[in-house]
This record gives C-alpha cells, structure tokens and sequence, in this order.
C-alpha cells in the first residue's frame, strides 16, 4: 500500500467489518480485465459487493483470503448471479489491508466455503 499513487488504485472502501480494501490497477489490467471481461467494466458493481455483500466467506484455498458475494448486482445477462470478489489480507505496518485478487459471476456460493458475515 505504501508507494500507490492514488493513479495506481481502482477501488479503495471498507467493507462492513471495517477492513480497508483496495483494488490495484496492474492487478485489474492484467487479471480482471482479460480473463473477467464481464466484469472488466463493472467497478461499481464490484464496490457495492465490498461495501455492502450479501455473504463474506472463507476462501477454501487461502487461508489469509475472504471471498464477498452480492446477487443480482450485475447488468444482463449476468443479472441472476452472484458476483463474487475475491479477498487477500496482508499485514502493512499495523494496518491489515485486502487486496482484491480477482471477481466473477458465479450461480452458487463454493462448496466449503464458511460464512464469516453476516
């Protein structure tokens, strides 16, 4: 987090635990964007996911990950599923900060997954 330049930052919010997240430029550019095109244009969507989800949950596969959900956020045709963005925590200082690592539409919640919030 130390050194981005405000240029450098898609999305910067807290979620409803207070946790501060942010959502980097290179990592949208190179991620998101390619292989998410559904989703490349939708960073409202994806703010109102992490200001205000449906679910938090555990992230099966990172132990230091969350994963939010939020139904019906997305335009046509995707307006039936959930989007889903997906959460990394690293430790800064004393500030734990989320970085979003990538967000898609999905139908369901992961199997394994554990409700954190609410």
């Amino acid at each position: 987090m130390e050194g981005d330049r405000p240029s450098d930052i898609v999305i910067a919010c807290a979620d409803p635990l207070t946790q501060s997240i942010v959502a980097r430029r290179q990592r949208w550019e190179e991620h998101v964007r390619p292989r998410h095109p559904e989703v490349a244009d939708q960073v409202k969507a994806v703010l109102a996911t992490l200001e205000a989800p449906d679910y938090i949950v555990s992230d099966v596969d990172n132990p230091d990950g969350l994963n939010y959900y939020r139904f019906a956020v997305l335009p046509p045709p995707y307006h039936r599923l959930y989007l889903k963005v997906v959460l990394t925590f690293q430790q800064f200082g004393s500030n734990v900060v989320g970085d979003v690592i990538t967000a898609y539409p999905t139908g369901r919640i992961a199997r394994g997954e554990v409700q954190r919030w609410p």
